[in-house]
């Protein structure tokens, strides 16, 4: 792979420039020159010279748009016209491979699973808090692994792509590390929030739009999501089964909205008593600190919001509700009574994983780098059973009725 030359908006008359031995037009330069852009947008070839070329959209960059050149033949090189700050050279990203540790790890864990799948139960993949800058980043590689050999129906993200930068450049690198690492699997996707990555906890303050957020991370998405929200549903039909993934909120400011809480309410009604009913909500709980060997976890706004919510219509429930599964807290955490309330840990490392008062390091070179969790739903026994891959191995696992 050729380097990629990486622009967010400089100003509306900035233009590329690329010299070539060639001769380049609007009608070949795709032979030469890799476009990727948010919107598509015409783009304009300028002779300067005999080998030099400015290459630029129509109408000029605009701003909070995200442009990709990449060059994909050795005879065109670049330069820019001028030296902005934003403009980079992005290498070609390191193939990520699983090393033998983890081969062995998961074999061992695929043959001690295997008897716990039976015919018609809902099996999935699901991890939390990646965040990119402080992951090892084997997980997607553990996830297909874990998919193929097993079978199994899903992966559902539970939020939190991005690390708090409040920069839109250091940001969009991480949502496109997000789509190089992911590029295998199909997955449903929750909004965490650090994915708006806003500068000061401010409603007004985010810093990727939503736009811009679902061009880079919801292409592989397989939920529904109501139109301009990162909510929706998700129906596997052939096992009975209903995901809701909800957004509850970015940073300390936001919080899960009414209109959110009325689909919420509605979607727990549509379903008989032959569907099963699990909620993914990234921030429900809140309380953990770095080093806290005893953190006080208590439901957040939002989650106080979206269980009032549920316990407003549970009694009204036709289907068959599991419970809810959250992040954020980056701790394994649990509450039971009506339906399951369970918080999982971050898959990150680093500082990251700090916050974790039951296993704080994701130790490299071990299958304790990442943390996932393989979920089998039986819903002939009414039991839903969490089993952790990788850090806190079998410590962390979990099984609770409904």
């Amino acid at each position: 792979m050729k380097e990629t030359i990486k622009l967010k908006y400089i100003n509306k008359n900035y233009k590329l420039e690329l010299s070539s031995n060639k001769c380049i037009n609007k009608d070949n330069i795709h032979q030469f020159l890799k476009i990727e852009v948010l919107n598509k947008e015409e783009i304009k070839v300028e002779k300067v010279n005999d080998n030099l070329y400015y290459v630029f959209p129509k109408n000029g960059f605009t701003k909070n748009n995200l442009y990709y050149f990449k060059i994909i033949n050795k005879e065109v090189t670049f330069k820019c016209t001028k030296k902005p700050e934003l403009l980079l050279k992005i290498k070609p990203s390191k193939k990520l491979v699983l090393d033998d540790y983890w081969y062995t790890y998961l074999d061992k864990k695929i043959e001690e699973i295997k008897p716990k799948i039976k015919e018609g139960d809902f099996t999935f993949v699901t991890l939390t808090d990646f965040h990119v800058n402080t992951n090892q980043l084997k997980s997607p590689l553990i996830i297909k692994y874990l998919m193929d050999k097993l079978k199994l129906d899903e992966f559902i993200f539970n939020g939190d792509i991005i690390t708090e930068y409040d920069s839109l450049i250091k940001a969009y690198d991480e949502l496109v590390k997000w789509k190089e690492v992911t590029k295998d699997l199909k997955y449903l996707l929750v909004y965490g929030n650090h994915d708006s990555n806003a500068k000061d906890y401010t409603d007004d303050d985010k810093v990727v739009s939503m736009a811009n957020f679902k061009y880079l991370a919801c292409k592989g998405s397989k939920v529904n999501y109501v139109k301009d929200t990162m909510y929706g549903t998700y129906d596997i039909e052939d096992k009975k089964v209903r995901i809701i993934t909800l957004d509850t909120g970015a940073c300390k400011v936001s919080q899960v909205t009414n209109d959110e809480l009325i689909y919420l309410q509605e979607k727990l009604l549509e379903k008989d008593s032959t569907y099963h009913i699990l909620i993914f909500a990234h921030r429900i709980f809140e309380g953990t600190e770095i080093g806290e060997k005893h953190p006080n976890i208590v439901l957040h706004k939002s989650g106080k919001k979206v269980k009032d919510s549920i316990d407003n219509v549970i009694s009204d429930l036709n289907a068959n509700f599991v419970g809810i599964m959250s992040g954020h807290n980056h701790i394994d955490y649990k509450e039971t009574g009506k339906y399951l309330n369970m918080c999982r840990t971050c898959d990150a490392g680093f500082r990251n994983s700090l916050f974790d008062a039951n296993n704080p390091y994701r130790i490299k070179g071990t299958f304790e780098e990442q943390a996932i969790d393989l979920c089998i739903l039986k819903t002939k026994e009414r039991k839903f059973e969490c089993i952790r891959i990788g850090v806190g191995d079998k410590t962390m696992d979990e099984t609770y009725s409904y």
